[in-house]
């Protein structure tokens, strides 16, 4: 439903039938109610967490995506509006061009505003793993069915280790720190730490193979999309800053 509203908002946007004040004012709008809505269902029905936190992870992530959606297609109207302003419209799409820093089949496309809004293509954007909308994706030239094969059984396995992690040493942890909790030993409570750091720092490892590794590129190849670079080695990070970069 909020996709489509994102859709049917710039479609109007780029007819000519909403200003960009009615846009930015129904974009708060129905991006604000997509943000309730998650949280007030899960209220409602009383959900697990773990069922609460996918649906949040893919609300966020959908949000992200529509609001670079949303960004894009105000930054091509508003191109096109320079565009129209000059004198010389030609020499005005090359300057523009050097100066947004795009190259020529991006800045070919944007020019053809509205008519660069493809359903096709957004339906695509909305399942690749990627925030960020472009007119122009770098696309793989087939879908491999041995290496969704092998991104499914890594999900599978994964997901599995997870769960044995939760299970069978976390849980077990976490209830029996609730009496030191109680009794105020803080010695034990200090050592339930230490016991509970080891499958924790496995857990973390486990979501992040999980996520960028084995569900974005399952995901990138599923809608043939050619950039693979979701994270860099930051386990060779000097400082925390270029730790959250990578």
């Amino acid at each position: 439903m909020f996709p489509a509203c994102a859709w049917c908002i710039e479609k109007l946007a780029a007819w000519g039938y909403l200003s960009d004040i009615m846009v930015v004012i129904l974009e708060i709008s129905y991006l604000g109610w997509m943000l309730a809505y998650p949280i007030i269902a899960i209220q409602w029905i009383g959900s697990r967490a773990l069922s609460a936190t996918y649906l949040m992870l893919f609300t966020v992530s959908i949000f992200l995506k529509l609001t670079s959606f949303h960004h894009v297609c105000y930054d091509n109207r508003y191109l096109m509006r320079r565009v129209k302003q000059t004198k010389k419209p030609e020499q005005a799409v090359q300057d523009l061009a050097t100066l947004f820093n795009v190259n020529e089949r991006t800045f070919s496309i944007a020019m053809q505003y509205p008519n660069n809004l493809d359903l096709r293509h957004y339906l695509r954007f909305l399942l690749a793993p990627t925030c960020c909308y472009q007119h122009v994706y770098p696309t793989s030239h087939s879908i491999r069915i041995g290496y969704l094969f092998k991104r499914g059984c890594e999900l599978v396995l994964t997901s599995a280790f997870m769960w044995y992690l939760v299970e069978q040493h976390m849980l077990q942890i976490a209830k029996d720190s609730i009496v030191h909790f109680q009794e105020r030993n803080y010695l034990q409570i200090m050592m339930s730490t230490l016991h509970m750091a080891v499958p924790a720092s496995y857990l973390w490892l486990a979501i992040f193979y999980l996520i960028f590794h084995s569900w974005l590129n399952f995901l990138a190849e599923v809608t043939q999309f050619a950039d693979r670079r979701f994270y860099s080695d930051w386990w060779n990070a000097g400082n925390l800053s270029e730790y959250w970069r990578k």
